[in-house]
Protein backbone atom coordinates (compact mmCIF):
# COMPACT_ATOMS: atom_id res chain seq x y z
CA UNK A 1 0.00 0.00 0.00
CA UNK A 2 1.31 3.41 -0.86
CA UNK A 3 1.93 6.13 1.63
CA UNK A 4 0.64 9.38 0.19
CA UNK A 5 1.59 12.86 1.30
CA UNK A 6 -1.76 14.33 0.37
CA UNK A 7 -3.08 16.53 3.13
CA UNK A 8 -0.20 15.99 5.53
CA UNK A 9 0.68 19.69 5.45
CA UNK A 10 -2.47 20.36 7.38
CA UNK A 11 -0.20 20.92 10.36
CA UNK A 12 1.29 23.99 8.70
CA UNK A 13 0.29 26.96 10.78
CA UNK A 14 -1.83 29.74 9.33
CA UNK A 15 0.22 32.82 8.57
CA UNK A 16 -0.68 35.87 10.64
CA UNK A 17 -2.16 37.78 7.75
CA UNK A 18 -4.82 40.47 7.86
CA UNK A 19 -7.33 40.88 5.09
CA UNK A 20 -6.17 43.64 2.76
CA UNK A 21 -7.51 44.91 -0.51
CA UNK A 22 -10.72 42.86 -0.45
CA UNK A 23 -13.45 44.23 -2.65
CA UNK A 24 -17.17 43.56 -2.53
CA UNK A 25 -18.13 45.51 0.58
CA UNK A 26 -21.59 46.68 1.45
CA UNK A 27 -22.55 43.75 3.64
CA UNK A 28 -23.80 40.29 2.88
CA UNK A 29 -27.50 40.98 2.63
CA UNK A 30 -29.23 38.62 0.23
CA UNK A 31 -29.98 39.85 -3.27
CA UNK A 32 -33.40 38.69 -4.46
CA UNK A 33 -35.36 38.61 -7.65
CA UNK A 34 -39.07 37.83 -7.36
CA UNK A 35 -38.50 36.29 -3.94
CA UNK A 36 -35.71 34.03 -5.19
CA UNK A 37 -32.14 34.40 -3.99
CA UNK A 38 -29.70 35.30 -6.75
CA UNK A 39 -26.18 33.99 -6.73
CA UNK A 40 -23.64 36.83 -6.51
CA UNK A 41 -21.43 37.58 -9.50
CA UNK A 42 -18.34 37.12 -7.33
CA UNK A 43 -17.46 34.13 -5.18
CA UNK A 44 -15.17 35.55 -2.47
CA UNK A 45 -13.67 32.86 -0.24
CA UNK A 46 -11.96 33.30 3.11
CA UNK A 47 -9.44 30.59 3.97
CA UNK A 48 -7.12 30.35 6.97
CA UNK A 49 -4.03 29.00 5.21
CA UNK A 50 -2.32 29.98 1.97
CA UNK A 51 -1.52 27.59 -0.86
CA UNK A 52 1.95 26.06 -0.77
CA UNK A 53 2.75 26.76 -4.44
CA UNK A 54 1.42 26.40 -7.97
CA UNK A 55 3.33 23.29 -9.04
CA UNK A 56 0.87 20.45 -9.73
CA UNK A 57 2.75 18.03 -7.48
CA UNK A 58 1.47 20.09 -4.55
CA UNK A 59 -2.17 19.89 -5.62
CA UNK A 60 -3.30 17.71 -2.72
CA UNK A 61 -1.37 19.54 -0.03
CA UNK A 62 -3.31 21.19 2.79
CA UNK A 63 -5.60 23.93 1.47
CA UNK A 64 -4.49 23.92 -2.18
CA UNK A 65 -7.63 22.41 -3.76
CA UNK A 66 -9.57 25.66 -3.93
CA UNK A 67 -6.64 27.43 -5.61
CA UNK A 68 -5.69 24.64 -7.99
CA UNK A 69 -9.22 23.87 -9.16
CA UNK A 70 -9.57 27.47 -10.32
CA UNK A 71 -6.53 27.41 -12.59
CA UNK A 72 -6.22 23.71 -13.43
CA UNK A 73 -8.35 20.70 -14.23
CA UNK A 74 -7.80 17.28 -12.72
CA UNK A 75 -7.93 13.85 -14.29
CA UNK A 76 -9.95 12.64 -11.27
CA UNK A 77 -11.84 14.38 -8.46
CA UNK A 78 -13.62 13.17 -5.30
CA UNK A 79 -17.21 14.10 -4.49
CA UNK A 80 -18.98 14.78 -1.19
CA UNK A 81 -19.70 11.06 -0.77
CA UNK A 82 -16.03 10.17 -1.00
CA UNK A 83 -16.46 8.73 -4.49
CA UNK A 84 -13.80 9.35 -7.17
CA UNK A 85 -15.11 10.55 -10.53
CA UNK A 86 -13.55 11.72 -13.75
CA UNK A 87 -13.10 15.37 -14.69
CA UNK A 88 -10.65 15.37 -17.60
CA UNK A 89 -11.36 11.66 -17.74
CA UNK A 90 -14.92 11.34 -19.03
CA UNK A 91 -14.96 7.72 -17.89
CA UNK A 92 -12.66 5.30 -16.08
CA UNK A 93 -12.51 1.53 -16.48
CA UNK A 94 -10.94 -0.73 -13.86
CA UNK A 95 -9.96 -4.29 -14.73
CA UNK A 96 -11.43 -7.13 -12.69
CA UNK A 97 -8.01 -7.95 -11.20
CA UNK A 98 -7.48 -4.32 -10.15
CA UNK A 99 -4.24 -4.07 -12.11
CA UNK A 100 -5.26 -1.81 -14.99
CA UNK A 101 -7.02 1.56 -15.04
CA UNK A 102 -8.12 2.90 -18.41
CA UNK A 103 -8.92 6.62 -18.64
CA UNK A 104 -11.05 7.85 -21.54
CA UNK A 105 -10.24 11.53 -21.93
CA UNK A 106 -12.44 14.55 -22.57
CA UNK A 107 -11.83 16.09 -25.99
CA UNK A 108 -11.66 19.75 -26.99
CA UNK A 109 -9.75 20.95 -23.90
CA UNK A 110 -7.30 23.79 -24.51
CA UNK A 111 -4.58 25.02 -22.18
CA UNK A 112 -3.90 28.71 -21.67
CA UNK A 113 -0.83 28.49 -23.94
CA UNK A 114 -2.97 27.30 -26.86
CA UNK A 115 -1.93 23.64 -26.78
CA UNK A 116 -4.46 20.80 -26.63
CA UNK A 117 -5.05 18.23 -23.92
CA UNK A 118 -4.63 14.68 -25.25
CA UNK A 119 -3.22 11.31 -24.24
CA UNK A 120 0.38 12.40 -24.80
CA UNK A 121 -0.12 15.35 -22.44
CA UNK A 122 -1.86 13.18 -19.85
CA UNK A 123 0.99 10.66 -19.92
CA UNK A 124 3.55 13.47 -19.53
CA UNK A 125 1.69 14.81 -16.50
CA UNK A 126 1.27 11.41 -14.89
CA UNK A 127 4.94 10.60 -15.38
CA UNK A 128 5.82 13.96 -13.83
CA UNK A 129 3.54 13.38 -10.84
CA UNK A 130 4.97 9.88 -10.38
CA UNK A 131 8.39 11.45 -9.81
CA UNK A 132 7.38 14.67 -8.00
CA UNK A 133 8.34 14.58 -4.29
CA UNK A 134 4.87 15.39 -2.96
CA UNK A 135 2.96 12.93 -5.16
CA UNK A 136 5.44 10.16 -5.92
CA UNK A 137 4.03 7.88 -3.23
CA UNK A 138 0.54 8.19 -4.74
CA UNK A 139 2.01 6.30 -7.70
CA UNK A 140 4.09 3.86 -5.66
CA UNK A 141 2.14 0.86 -6.98
CA UNK A 142 2.17 2.05 -10.59
CA UNK A 143 4.13 -0.22 -12.91
CA UNK A 144 3.66 1.80 -16.10
CA UNK A 145 1.74 4.62 -17.80
CA UNK A 146 1.01 4.42 -21.50
CA UNK A 147 -0.95 5.98 -24.34
CA UNK A 148 -3.54 3.65 -25.85
CA UNK A 149 -4.68 6.13 -28.49
CA UNK A 150 -5.04 9.92 -28.73
CA UNK A 151 -7.88 9.98 -26.21
CA UNK A 152 -7.08 7.00 -23.98
CA UNK A 153 -4.46 6.36 -21.31
CA UNK A 154 -3.77 3.16 -19.39
CA UNK A 155 -2.10 2.81 -15.99
CA UNK A 156 -0.75 -0.62 -15.05
CA UNK A 157 -0.34 -1.48 -11.37
CA UNK A 158 2.18 -3.77 -9.70
CA UNK A 159 -0.60 -4.80 -7.29
CA UNK A 160 -4.17 -3.66 -6.61
CA UNK A 161 -4.42 -0.38 -4.73
CA UNK A 162 -7.96 0.32 -3.43
CA UNK A 163 -7.01 3.93 -2.56
CA UNK A 164 -5.46 4.83 -5.92
CA UNK A 165 -8.38 6.61 -7.60
CA UNK A 166 -9.30 8.30 -4.33
CA UNK A 167 -5.73 9.61 -4.00
CA UNK A 168 -5.79 10.88 -7.57
CA UNK A 169 -9.04 12.67 -6.82
CA UNK A 170 -7.77 14.42 -3.69
CA UNK A 171 -5.19 16.32 -5.68
CA UNK A 172 -2.89 13.70 -7.16
CA UNK A 173 -3.84 14.21 -10.82
CA UNK A 174 -3.94 17.91 -11.76
CA UNK A 175 -2.92 18.47 -15.38
CA UNK A 176 -1.00 21.26 -17.12
CA UNK A 177 0.27 21.63 -20.66
CA UNK A 178 3.28 19.62 -21.81
CA UNK A 179 4.86 22.94 -22.74
CA UNK A 180 4.66 24.11 -19.13
CA UNK A 181 6.15 20.86 -17.84
CA UNK A 182 9.06 21.09 -20.29
CA UNK A 183 10.29 24.29 -18.66
CA UNK A 184 13.19 23.30 -16.36
CA UNK A 185 12.04 26.00 -13.91
CA UNK A 186 8.40 24.92 -13.93
CA UNK A 187 8.34 23.91 -10.25
CA UNK A 188 9.43 27.42 -9.22
CA UNK A 189 6.60 29.24 -10.97
CA UNK A 190 4.94 31.86 -8.77
CA UNK A 191 1.79 32.04 -10.90
CA UNK A 192 -0.25 29.20 -12.46
CA UNK A 193 0.95 28.36 -15.98
CA UNK A 194 -0.28 25.88 -18.59
CA UNK A 195 -3.69 25.50 -17.02
CA UNK A 196 -7.04 24.64 -18.61
CA UNK A 197 -9.15 25.57 -15.58
CA UNK A 198 -12.31 27.70 -15.53
CA UNK A 199 -10.61 30.82 -14.13
CA UNK A 200 -7.69 33.01 -15.20
CA UNK A 201 -5.42 34.29 -12.47
CA UNK A 202 -4.97 38.09 -12.28
CA UNK A 203 -1.46 38.61 -10.93
CA UNK A 204 -1.69 42.40 -11.21
CA UNK A 205 -4.46 42.58 -8.61
CA UNK A 206 -3.22 39.78 -6.39
CA UNK A 207 -0.87 39.91 -3.42
CA UNK A 208 1.01 36.70 -2.70
CA UNK A 209 0.10 35.21 0.64
CA UNK A 210 -2.95 37.41 1.05
CA UNK A 211 -5.36 38.04 -1.81
CA UNK A 212 -5.84 36.13 -5.06
CA UNK A 213 -8.09 37.37 -7.88
CA UNK A 214 -9.42 35.35 -10.82
CA UNK A 215 -11.71 36.03 -13.77
CA UNK A 216 -13.82 33.31 -15.37
CA UNK A 217 -12.39 32.02 -18.63
CA UNK A 218 -15.53 31.87 -20.76
CA UNK A 219 -13.70 29.92 -23.45
CA UNK A 220 -12.76 27.11 -21.05
CA UNK A 221 -14.24 23.73 -21.98
CA UNK A 222 -16.26 23.55 -18.74
CA UNK A 223 -16.86 27.27 -18.07
CA UNK A 224 -20.65 26.81 -17.93
CA UNK A 225 -20.32 24.75 -14.78
CA UNK A 226 -19.05 27.79 -12.89
CA UNK A 227 -21.63 30.58 -12.43
CA UNK A 228 -19.38 33.20 -10.86
CA UNK A 229 -17.81 35.76 -13.18
CA UNK A 230 -15.13 36.51 -10.63
CA UNK A 231 -13.40 34.46 -7.97
CA UNK A 232 -11.46 35.83 -5.02
CA UNK A 233 -9.55 33.84 -2.42
CA UNK A 234 -8.42 35.73 0.68
CA UNK A 235 -6.05 34.27 3.28
CA UNK A 236 -7.24 35.38 6.71
CA UNK A 237 -5.60 33.61 9.63
CA UNK A 238 -7.20 35.67 12.38
CA UNK A 239 -10.73 34.55 13.38
CA UNK A 240 -11.88 38.07 14.22
CA UNK A 241 -10.64 39.43 10.91
CA UNK A 242 -12.41 36.57 9.11
CA UNK A 243 -15.67 37.35 10.91
CA UNK A 244 -15.39 41.05 10.12
CA UNK A 245 -14.71 40.33 6.46
CA UNK A 246 -17.83 38.18 6.28
CA UNK A 247 -19.99 40.77 8.05
CA UNK A 248 -18.88 43.62 5.79
CA UNK A 249 -19.26 41.64 2.58
CA UNK A 250 -15.56 41.48 1.80
CA UNK A 251 -16.05 37.73 1.56
CA UNK A 252 -19.23 35.71 1.07
CA UNK A 253 -17.90 32.29 2.09
CA UNK A 254 -15.74 31.54 5.09
CA UNK A 255 -13.99 28.65 6.74
CA UNK A 256 -14.56 28.96 10.49
CA UNK A 257 -14.27 27.33 13.90
CA UNK A 258 -17.50 26.63 15.71
CA UNK A 259 -18.68 28.97 18.46
CA UNK A 260 -22.03 29.99 19.87
CA UNK A 261 -21.32 33.48 18.58
CA UNK A 262 -20.79 32.14 15.07
CA UNK A 263 -24.07 30.21 15.24
CA UNK A 264 -25.95 33.34 16.39
CA UNK A 265 -24.38 35.50 13.67
CA UNK A 266 -25.31 32.99 11.00
CA UNK A 267 -28.93 32.93 12.18
CA UNK A 268 -29.10 36.71 12.43
CA UNK A 269 -27.89 37.21 8.86
CA UNK A 270 -29.77 34.36 7.23
CA UNK A 271 -26.57 32.64 6.20
CA UNK A 272 -26.00 28.90 5.81
CA UNK A 273 -23.63 26.91 8.01
CA UNK A 274 -22.55 23.32 7.50
CA UNK A 275 -19.58 21.19 8.40
CA UNK A 276 -17.60 18.06 7.67
CA UNK A 277 -15.62 15.91 10.11
CA UNK A 278 -12.20 16.53 8.69
CA UNK A 279 -9.45 15.74 11.14
CA UNK A 280 -8.24 13.92 14.24
CA UNK A 281 -6.30 15.72 16.93
CA UNK A 282 -3.83 14.30 19.39
CA UNK A 283 -0.25 13.10 19.58
CA UNK A 284 1.50 11.17 16.85
CA UNK A 285 3.54 8.53 18.69
CA UNK A 286 5.85 8.06 15.73
CA UNK A 287 8.77 6.12 17.25
CA UNK A 288 6.80 3.06 18.33
CA UNK A 289 9.84 0.78 18.32
CA UNK A 290 11.96 3.08 20.47
CA UNK A 291 14.58 3.44 17.76
CA UNK A 292 15.32 7.06 18.64
CA UNK A 293 13.60 7.40 22.02
CA UNK A 294 13.75 4.17 24.05
CA UNK A 295 10.77 4.76 26.40
CA UNK A 296 8.35 4.96 23.47
CA UNK A 297 9.25 1.42 22.43
CA UNK A 298 7.39 0.17 25.49
CA UNK A 299 3.69 -0.56 25.02
CA UNK A 300 3.09 0.34 28.67
CA UNK A 301 4.62 3.79 28.13
CA UNK A 302 2.44 4.42 25.08
CA UNK A 303 -0.61 3.24 27.02
CA UNK A 304 0.31 5.56 29.90
CA UNK A 305 0.58 8.50 27.53
CA UNK A 306 -2.93 7.73 26.27
CA UNK A 307 -4.29 7.49 29.80
CA UNK A 308 -2.87 10.90 30.69
CA UNK A 309 -5.46 12.74 28.59
CA UNK A 310 -9.03 13.47 29.63
CA UNK A 311 -10.52 13.26 26.16
CA UNK A 312 -14.02 14.25 27.28
CA UNK A 313 -12.75 17.43 28.94
CA UNK A 314 -10.65 18.33 25.92
CA UNK A 315 -13.70 17.93 23.67
CA UNK A 316 -15.88 19.95 26.06
CA UNK A 317 -13.34 22.79 26.03
CA UNK A 318 -13.66 23.04 22.25
CA UNK A 319 -17.38 23.92 22.70
CA UNK A 320 -18.07 22.27 19.35
CA UNK A 321 -21.11 19.96 19.50
CA UNK A 322 -19.87 18.03 16.48
CA UNK A 323 -16.67 16.90 18.18
CA UNK A 324 -16.39 13.11 18.45
CA UNK A 325 -14.51 11.81 21.50
CA UNK A 326 -12.44 8.87 20.32
CA UNK A 327 -8.99 7.28 20.36
CA UNK A 328 -9.04 6.27 16.65
CA UNK A 329 -7.64 7.65 13.37
CA UNK A 330 -10.31 6.09 11.12
CA UNK A 331 -13.33 8.20 10.20
CA UNK A 332 -15.70 5.35 11.02
CA UNK A 333 -15.27 4.97 14.77
CA UNK A 334 -15.58 1.57 16.44
CA UNK A 335 -17.31 2.51 19.70
CA UNK A 336 -16.23 -0.75 21.34
CA UNK A 337 -12.62 0.46 21.26
CA UNK A 338 -13.19 3.91 22.73
CA UNK A 339 -12.68 2.83 26.34
CA UNK A 340 -9.26 1.30 25.70
CA UNK A 341 -6.58 3.27 27.60
CA UNK A 342 -9.12 5.82 28.81
CA UNK A 343 -8.24 8.63 31.23
CA UNK A 344 -6.67 7.22 34.40
CA UNK A 345 -3.75 9.07 36.00
CA UNK A 346 -3.17 6.47 38.74
CA UNK A 347 -3.04 3.60 36.24
CA UNK A 348 -0.78 5.62 33.93
CA UNK A 349 1.75 6.14 36.73
CA UNK A 350 1.63 2.44 37.54
CA UNK A 351 2.29 1.51 33.92
CA UNK A 352 5.28 3.86 33.75
CA UNK A 353 6.70 2.24 36.87
CA UNK A 354 6.15 -1.25 35.44
CA UNK A 355 7.90 -0.15 32.25
CA UNK A 356 10.95 0.84 34.28
CA UNK A 357 10.29 4.56 34.60
CA UNK A 358 9.00 5.07 38.17
CA UNK A 359 10.32 8.63 38.10
CA UNK A 360 9.16 9.30 34.56
CA UNK A 361 11.42 10.78 31.89
CA UNK A 362 11.88 13.96 29.86
CA UNK A 363 10.31 14.29 26.43
CA UNK A 364 11.20 16.95 23.86
CA UNK A 365 7.97 18.09 22.19
CA UNK A 366 8.17 20.30 19.08
CA UNK A 367 5.64 23.10 18.85
CA UNK A 368 4.73 26.15 16.80
CA UNK A 369 2.34 29.06 17.14
CA UNK A 370 -0.68 27.05 15.96
CA UNK A 371 -0.14 24.54 18.77
CA UNK A 372 0.76 26.88 21.64
CA UNK A 373 -2.42 26.22 23.65
CA UNK A 374 -2.29 22.51 22.87
CA UNK A 375 1.33 22.33 24.01
CA UNK A 376 0.32 23.69 27.41
CA UNK A 377 -2.34 20.98 27.74
CA UNK A 378 0.12 18.26 26.75
CA UNK A 379 2.75 19.55 29.16
CA UNK A 380 0.31 19.58 32.07
CA UNK A 381 -1.34 16.23 31.27
CA UNK A 382 1.91 14.33 30.81
CA UNK A 383 3.43 16.14 33.77
CA UNK A 384 0.61 14.79 35.94
CA UNK A 385 1.81 11.23 35.31
CA UNK A 386 5.52 12.05 35.72
CA UNK A 387 6.64 12.78 32.17
CA UNK A 388 8.43 16.11 31.97
CA UNK A 389 7.75 17.85 28.66
CA UNK A 390 10.33 20.20 27.21
CA UNK A 391 8.48 22.29 24.61
CA UNK A 392 10.71 23.17 21.64
CA UNK A 393 9.28 26.11 19.69
CA UNK A 394 9.92 26.03 15.95
CA UNK A 395 8.78 28.01 12.94
CA UNK A 396 6.17 26.19 10.81
CA UNK A 397 8.50 25.19 7.97
CA UNK A 398 11.07 23.78 10.40
CA UNK A 399 8.34 22.02 12.38
CA UNK A 400 7.12 20.13 9.33
CA UNK A 401 10.59 19.27 8.12
CA UNK A 402 11.67 18.01 11.53
CA UNK A 403 8.64 15.90 12.47
CA UNK A 404 8.20 14.32 9.06
CA UNK A 405 11.90 13.47 8.92
CA UNK A 406 11.51 11.54 12.17
CA UNK A 407 13.64 13.90 14.25
CA UNK A 408 11.04 13.99 17.02
CA UNK A 409 9.52 10.73 18.32
CA UNK A 410 6.30 12.45 19.43
CA UNK A 411 4.55 15.46 17.94
CA UNK A 412 1.21 17.23 18.10
CA UNK A 413 -1.07 16.94 15.11
CA UNK A 414 -4.40 17.74 13.56
CA UNK A 415 -4.36 15.35 10.63
CA UNK A 416 -7.00 14.46 8.12
CA UNK A 417 -9.84 11.99 8.27
CA UNK A 418 -10.54 10.25 4.98
CA UNK A 419 -13.73 8.82 3.57
CA UNK A 420 -11.59 6.01 2.17
CA UNK A 421 -10.35 3.59 4.88
CA UNK A 422 -7.72 2.37 2.40
CA UNK A 423 -6.42 5.94 2.22
CA UNK A 424 -6.26 6.08 6.02
CA UNK A 425 -4.20 2.90 6.05
CA UNK A 426 -1.85 4.28 3.43
CA UNK A 427 -1.57 7.60 5.22
CA UNK A 428 -0.95 6.44 8.78
CA UNK A 429 0.29 2.85 8.65
CA UNK A 430 2.62 2.71 5.65
CA UNK A 431 6.16 4.16 5.41
CA UNK A 432 6.17 7.88 4.83
CA UNK A 433 5.92 11.20 6.57
CA UNK A 434 3.35 10.06 9.15
CA UNK A 435 5.27 6.87 9.79
CA UNK A 436 8.93 7.90 9.40
CA UNK A 437 10.18 5.02 11.55
CA UNK A 438 8.29 2.44 9.44
CA UNK A 439 6.66 0.85 12.47
CA UNK A 440 4.89 -1.77 10.35
CA UNK A 441 8.19 -3.38 9.45
CA UNK A 442 8.63 -6.61 11.34
CA UNK A 443 5.01 -6.77 12.54
CA UNK A 444 3.59 -10.00 11.07
CA UNK A 445 -0.05 -9.07 11.70
CA UNK A 446 0.28 -5.83 9.75
CA UNK A 447 2.30 -7.40 6.96
CA UNK A 448 -0.46 -9.97 6.53
CA UNK A 449 -3.11 -7.25 6.45
CA UNK A 450 -1.08 -5.36 3.85
CA UNK A 451 -1.02 -8.44 1.63
CA UNK A 452 -4.78 -8.87 2.01
CA UNK A 453 -5.42 -5.20 1.21
CA UNK A 454 -3.51 -5.46 -2.06
CA UNK A 455 -5.36 -8.42 -3.44
CA UNK A 456 -8.20 -8.35 -5.94
CA UNK A 457 -11.63 -7.71 -4.42
CA UNK A 458 -10.20 -7.10 -0.96
CA UNK A 459 -12.69 -6.58 1.88
CA UNK A 460 -11.33 -3.12 2.68
CA UNK A 461 -13.71 -2.35 5.55
CA UNK A 462 -12.90 -5.61 7.35
CA UNK A 463 -9.17 -5.11 6.85
CA UNK A 464 -9.40 -1.51 8.05
CA UNK A 465 -11.20 -2.69 11.17
CA UNK A 466 -8.32 -5.01 11.95
CA UNK A 467 -5.78 -2.22 11.41
CA UNK A 468 -7.83 -0.02 13.72
CA UNK A 469 -7.99 -2.65 16.46
CA UNK A 470 -4.26 -3.24 16.25
CA UNK A 471 -3.50 0.48 16.47
CA UNK A 472 -5.71 1.00 19.53
CA UNK A 473 -4.59 -2.15 21.33
CA UNK A 474 -0.95 -1.25 20.74
CA UNK A 475 -1.35 2.48 21.46
CA UNK A 476 0.12 3.61 18.16
CA UNK A 477 -1.50 7.01 18.50
CA UNK A 478 -2.77 9.20 21.32
CA UNK A 479 -5.90 10.49 19.62
CA UNK A 480 -8.22 12.79 21.61
CA UNK A 481 -11.06 13.47 19.23
CA UNK A 482 -12.31 14.02 15.69
CA UNK A 483 -12.92 17.65 14.80
CA UNK A 484 -15.06 19.44 12.27
CA UNK A 485 -14.38 22.06 9.63
CA UNK A 486 -17.20 24.61 9.37
CA UNK A 487 -18.32 26.57 6.32
CA UNK A 488 -20.50 29.68 6.30
CA UNK A 489 -22.00 31.10 3.11
CA UNK A 490 -24.45 33.80 2.11
CA UNK A 491 -27.77 33.08 0.35
CA UNK A 492 -27.12 32.07 -3.24
CA UNK A 493 -23.96 30.09 -2.39
CA UNK A 494 -23.74 26.57 -1.03
CA UNK A 495 -20.96 24.03 -0.76
CA UNK A 496 -20.84 20.25 -0.64
CA UNK A 497 -17.97 19.48 1.78
CA UNK A 498 -15.49 16.74 0.94
CA UNK A 499 -13.98 14.73 3.76
CA UNK A 500 -10.24 14.90 3.23
CA UNK A 501 -10.16 18.45 1.80
CA UNK A 502 -10.23 21.36 4.22
CA UNK A 503 -11.82 23.51 1.53
CA UNK A 504 -13.21 21.50 -1.40
CA UNK A 505 -12.53 22.11 -5.06
CA UNK A 506 -14.68 24.58 -7.00
CA UNK A 507 -16.89 21.87 -8.49
CA UNK A 508 -18.33 21.42 -5.01
CA UNK A 509 -19.57 25.01 -4.85
CA UNK A 510 -23.10 25.63 -6.10
CA UNK A 511 -24.88 28.86 -7.08
CA UNK A 512 -27.84 28.05 -4.83
CA UNK A 513 -28.87 25.53 -2.20
CA UNK A 514 -29.71 22.19 -3.76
Amino acid sequence: MKKTRLGIAAVITALALALTGCSGGGGNAASTDGGKTKAPDTLSIGTVIDKTGWEIGQGGTAFNAIFFSAAYDSLVLVDENGKPYGQLAKSIDTSSDGLTYTFHLVSGVKFDDGTTFDADTAVANLEYLKKAPMTSTVYANVAGISKVDDSTVAIKMTRPDPAFLYSLGLGGSYMVSAKALSNPKYAQETTPVGGSGPYTFDASKSTAGQDYYFTRNDSAWNAKRYPWKNLQIHVIADATAMSNAMSTGAINFEMANYSDELKATVAQNGWTINHVMNGWSGLMLADRTGAKFKPLGSLKVRQAINMAFDRASIAKASKDPATVVTNQVFADVDSSLNKVDSFNVKKAKQLLSEAGYPNGFTLDLPSMSLFSATAATVKQSLGDIGIKVNVVNLDPATYNQQVFAGNYPVYMAFLQLYASPAMTIGQYFQPGMSNPFNSTQGVPELQSLDTQLHSANADVDKIAGEYNSYAVDNAWFAVWNHGATYYVSVPGISVRPVQGLYIPNLEQFLPKDK
